[in-house]
């Protein structure tokens, strides 16, 4: 979800090229609602993202990078409690 848009998307991480805890992560967006993301921008259906993840070694947390490098890190997703 960003803006109006509403994608649904199919992904498949495997291990990346550097380190122990990289992965990369490529998503395809495989349905839209056609509204604009919070950039006004619209995704097409069949667009693919290649990005990458690093696991920190507790392996409750991880990042979502551009590359494999941590400056080009955009988000950070945490293990929430139940």
């Amino acid at each position: 979800m960003s803006g109006e848009e509403r994608n649904e998307s199919e992904f498949m991480i495997s291990p990346g090229t550097r380190g122990t805890y990289w992965y990369k992560w490529v998503d395809k967006i495989t349905k839209n609602n056609g509204k604009a993301d919070c950039m006004g921008s619209r995704t097409a259906v069949g667009h693919t993202a290649d990005n990458y993840v690093i696991v920190h070694p507790s392996g409750q947390r991880f990042s979502l990078c551009e590359r494999q490098d941590m400056n080009s890190c955009y988000a950070e997703f945490f293990k929430q409690a139940r």
